[in-house]
């Protein structure tokens, strides 16, 4: 057979029958169908050309039965939609008017309405002239309302009177009865806007919400009760005899459903009168030292405290603040525990916008379109019937229903026409070069084919293909026209070498690709499989000996645990198997995470017990360094346990002294420890050498502020206004790099990591960021008068600040502002809280993210990238003193001495660690944490701290604590091997062992945190 007849064989439905094959017509094969057993990454390229004739038999051009019923609905619309338009237009013309006046009453209240709350909200700021502007405003379009039209007397049902109009049909009852409502709201407004405009003397201001509360419901109440006449005369008629039975009926059911509208309201007024005539008190008296506590500041004006009140969950306010702060929340506003029982939605000033039409809200829209245009005396010739309407609507439907299904029925879509509709798009979008990414295109051939293989496509080797068939038959097509001229019959050898050549091609037209063409040296294979992850590596070492060889290789091995981040700095020699290594890697970090989640492993209390009070803690790398008030300095080294706990001592001169200082600040990285004295004196220490200081320099007041690099020996120290940097020379000699005067006393002192080559400093004093550089002047980085710096934090390239705000700026919120250190620009200002921040975290935080701990005791999570919240925790309730965060736990410190760690992604607290004092260090690493409580009271109460009996002042002293979760609780030699099953296993028990929870991991008591 030709190729013609190939390509006919090809457009064969599926029902139709295939002859068994000759042995000798081996050109058939390519009919069949291939196994199901085939390689995961040449399937797609098959089931593409072999699923054409499968889904041949598929019209795809006939709908389905919910689809057509769709394209109906479609078709009637496009259809029946117009005439709908041209009745709402026509509609809308004969009622201009009422739309119109329906639409400026409505703006005009919605306009007052939200000026009359602001105002309100401004208290002692509020504007008279605003007010009295709403209302000679709204008087004015009362009056000119009621003036435009006198003759339907519209004013008489106010007084429960029926205006005078010529019929009371539903139109004119909606038109009425809106126009009512909307003055009553008018003359609601004008009373609120009365008891605004009082003195302070008269009435104060945290009074006036009960004013607006009893105004409101009085509002409703009488708003509910002006409609009923109305709408008792409506469904009665006009004539009551035609209907009586059918009149009494509704007019039982009206009467029934509006006494408990009324009721309702009733009970709504008596309790706005219960708080009207009774004085409500959020609070007691604050006393000045609650007062002081809270910082001498309210949290809501930001200003000094005036009348402060404490609430019962004992944070302070001023009155007057804390009034209006209840008059729209039930809460309190740091701690949000409920303070009030009931919610009043209209102790702001704010009216009700609901329409009081009758026993239910109806919008008057429909109402109010029913004035014309041409005055009363033409009014009853421009209403709408309700059976022409339905007519109207009926003919519409008929019209489009009978086009839809008379172009439906009569033009279906044939199969033949579907048939080569399919097929020319088929060859269109053959003859349409496929678009691919430019990252494709200017990768190399091998790259792009490996991807495509990859993703399930086929299109990388079209080509490749394509050549591969013709040629396969122009060598198919000269083996048989020899065999057709050779008359004699082959013998034995010749016919097995025939055989194994004939299932060799038999397998290259079944794969459509050659099985045993391989073409690419193992180096180029290499390279094409290094942009393979670890799944699909494993997918290819499953399709042949040749393909796992090339998915084992160490090589790329090694280079995916340097890719996830594993054993950095390692060589290709330095493992024998490193895809054992990745896995034993993977399954260590997924111990340590589990045992993070479920606080498994050993605690270690890092204590010095002739040290009194503990002052101050760092840590790095494994190296925790404390000071104390007798002015001792310990050093543990956690990852060599046999040297202990180290004593670093002082310089000659403070040996010398007779009454040491206390311990005011200490700082740690891998080269040195640094501790700083009460008197203005700063050791140094090798992590490394020995216990000696190796140097040692004096300020002339206490040392306010102490900082170190991550790496490298500079030391930044800040006295008072005084900001100084030590560093060592070649030599091994000290020397000050750098000394500067500042106009305000430092709070905060930083040193920028990897900047040990030009050391950059970050000082904050007051509202005021300075970069501090060797041989430069002072660059303000930061500086708004009235928006202190409550927290700072930099790392390489990015400085983060906690801003407070102030003055006109308080209502935007306390923000966290981060600056480049390279342009000194802000490159985002995030968070909006009410509360000061007091902890931020971006050097020890992953990429992109920052951290953060505020008075409002939530711990945020941003976005540097969107400069949005990520995760927003209520964490600690008194505040939040330490935090820290990787990609997938938070764990923060609180005033109150709690530890917490949470799961960012859930947002749940997975464990929780308590101590007495404040948590003022938290720093983990992949797997230990390092906590410490100090103590704010550095000389306890009721003892002398000199005592012999040191035990009695333990509670006093502050903790340590050192957490170590990469302990493996499996690995027990006294436990059965049956009791160390966990879930990941199939079994749970061997040998007919049955236990009561066969899964549960038995650990020692001692081991658990």
């Amino acid at each position: 057979m030709t190729s013609s007849g190939r390509e006919e064989g090809a457009h064969r439905p599926d029902s139709a029958s295939y002859l068994p094959r000759q042995p000798q017509h081996h050109h058939h094969h390519h009919y069949h169908q291939p196994p199901p057993h085939r390689s995961s990454l040449l399937h797609p390229c098959a089931a593409d050309r072999h699923g054409n004739g499968e889904d041949s038999t598929e019209d795809p051009s006939t709908p389905a039965p919910a689809l057509s019923e769709l394209r109906a609905v479609i078709s009637w619309l496009q259809k029946g939609f117009p005439f709908i338009l041209i009745l709402l237009a026509k509609v809308c013309f004969q009622h201009k008017l009422g739309i119109a006046v329906c639409i400026g009453m409505a703006s005009t209240f919605a306009c007052a309405n939200s000026t009359l709350k602001h105002q309100v909200s401004l208290r002692e700021k509020r504007s008279v002239f605003v007010t009295f502007w709403i209302l000679a405003f709204l008087t004015g379009n009362t009056v000119y309302l009621y003036y435009a039209f006198s003759t339907e007397e519209l004013y008489n049902s106010l007084i429960f009177v029926r205006p005078n109009l010529v019929s009371l049909d539903f139109f004119y009852l909606i038109w009425v009865v809106g126009i009512t409502d909307f003055v009553l709201k008018y003359l609601t407004i004008g009373l609120k806007c009365f008891i605004l405009v009082l003195p302070r003397i008269l009435l104060a201001f945290k009074s006036r919400g009960k004013f607006y509360l009893l105004i409101e419901e009085l509002s409703q109440l009488f708003r509910a009760l002006v409609p009923i006449q109305l709408w008792y005369k409506y469904i009665m008629g006009e004539d009551p005899s035609g209907s009586y039975l059918l009149g009494g009926v509704l007019i039982i059911l009206y009467s029934l459903c509006k006494s408990f509208d009324i009721c309702n309201r009733v009970g709504a007024i008596r309790k706005a009168v219960k708080m009207f005539c009774s004085s409500q008190s959020y609070g007691v008296r604050a006393s000045s030292q609650q007062c002081s506590e809270a910082g001498d500041v309210c949290a809501i004006c930001q200003a000094e405290f005036r009348d402060p009140v404490a609430l019962m969950c004992q944070h302070v306010f001023c009155e007057e603040c804390v009034c209006l702060w209840f008059d729209r929340e039930r809460s309190c506003p740091l701690c949000r525990s409920a303070v009030i029982e009931t919610l009043r939605c209209w102790k702001d000033g704010t009216t009700s916008a609901h329409f009081q039409t009758g026993s239910e809200q109806l919008s008057t829209g429909a109402g109010l379109g029913s004035l014309g245009s041409d005055g009363a005396a033409r009014r009853s010739r421009i209403r709408i019937h309700w059976e022409t309407a339905h007519v109207l609507f009926f003919l519409v439907f008929a019209q489009g229903n009978s086009d839809t299904t008379k172009s439906y029925v009569e033009y279906p879509p044939s199969a033949s026409q579907s048939c080569s509709m399919r097929a020319d798009v088929s060859r269109s979008e053959d003859r349409q070069p496929s678009a691919q990414p430019s990252s494709i295109k200017d990768q190399p051939g091998y790259v792009s084919i490996a991807e495509g293989l990859l993703d399930g496509r086929a299109s990388p080797l079209l080509d490749r293909i394509q050549a591969e068939t013709s040629r396969r038959k122009r060598a198919h097509a000269k083996g048989t026209a020899k065999r057709h001229v050779q008359q004699q019959p082959p013998q034995k050898v010749h016919k097995k070498e025939t055989l194994l050549d004939q299932l060799i091609q038999d397998l290259n037209e079944l794969n459509e690709i050659p099985f045993f063409d391989v073409e690419l040296p193992y180096e180029l294979a290499l390279k094409i499989f290094q942009y393979l992850n670890r799944t699909e590596l494993g997918r290819c070492a499953q399709v042949s000996k040749p393909w796992k060889a090339l998915a084992e290789d160490e090589v790329l091995w090694y280079r995916l645990c340097m890719k996830e981040g594993y054993l950095t700095g390692a060589s290709v020699s330095d493992s024998p198997c490193w895809k054992g290594t990745l896995r034993d890697c993977r399954n260590v970090e997924h111990t340590l995470r589990y045992n993070w989640k479920n606080r498994v492993g050993s605690v270690t209390h890092l204590q010095y017990e002739l040290g009194k009070v503990l002052c101050d803690v760092s840590s790095c790398d494994g190296l925790v360094i404390a000071g104390y008030t007798s002015g001792d300095v310990r050093l543990w080294d956690t990852l060599h346990w046999d040297s202990g706990a180290s004593y670093l001592r002082p310089s000659h001169v403070a040996m010398e002294t007779a009454l040491r200082p206390h311990i005011s600040h200490v700082q740690i990285n891998r080269t040195v420890a640094v501790a700083a004295y009460e008197d203005g004196a700063v050791d140094v220490w090798s992590t490394e050498t020995g216990q000696e200081p190796i140097h040692h320099f004096q300020h002339l007041q206490k040392v306010q502020g102490l900082a170190l690099g991550s790496d490298g020996a500079t030391v930044a120290s800040a006295c008072g206004s005084q900001v100084r940097l030590d560093c060592p020379v070649d030599k091994g000699y000290w020397k000050m790099l750098y000394q500067t005067e500042l106009q305000k006393p430092v709070e905060f002192l930083r040193l920028a990591p990897n900047t040990e080559e030009v050391p950059l400093a970050v000082a904050s004093a007051a509202e005021t960021v300075y970069l501090l550089r060797a041989e430069q002047d002072p660059s303000v980085l930061h500086s708004v008068y009235g928006h202190p710096v409550t927290c700072m934090d930099v790392s390489s390239s990015q400085a983060a600040l906690g801003i407070k705000s102030g003055g006109w700026a308080m209502n935007d919120g306390n923000k966290i502002q981060v600056y480049s250190l390279q342009t000194g620009k802000t490159e985002l200002a995030m968070g909006n809280s009410a509360g000061d921040f007091t902890c931020v975290n971006l050097r020890d935080s992953p990429p992109h993210l920052l951290v953060s701990g505020n008075k409002d005791r939530r711990v945020r999570v941003f976005d540097l990238r969107t400069g949005s919240s990520v995760t927003s925790l209520y964490a600690h309730h008194l505040g939040v003193s330490a935090v820290q965060t990787d990609d997938w736990k938070i764990v923060s410190g609180g005033e109150e001495g709690l530890v917490c760690v949470w799961e960012m992604r859930m947002g749940a607290k997975l464990w929780e660690m308590h101590n007495r004092h404040p948590v003022r260090h938290v720093r983990f690493s992949t797997n230990t944490l390092v906590t410490a409580n100090i103590p704010d009271e550095k000389y306890p109460r009721g003892a002398c701290i000199t005592d012999d009996d040191l035990t009695a002042h333990r509670r006093h002293r502050g903790v340590i604590y050192l957490y170590d979760f990469s302990v493996d609780m499996s690995v027990l030699e006294h436990v059965l091997p049956i009791c160390r099953s966990d879930y990941t296993e199939s079994t749970g028990y061997n040998y007919n062992i049955g236990l009561a929870m066969p899964y549960d991991i038995l650990t020692e008591p001692r081991s658990v945190v």
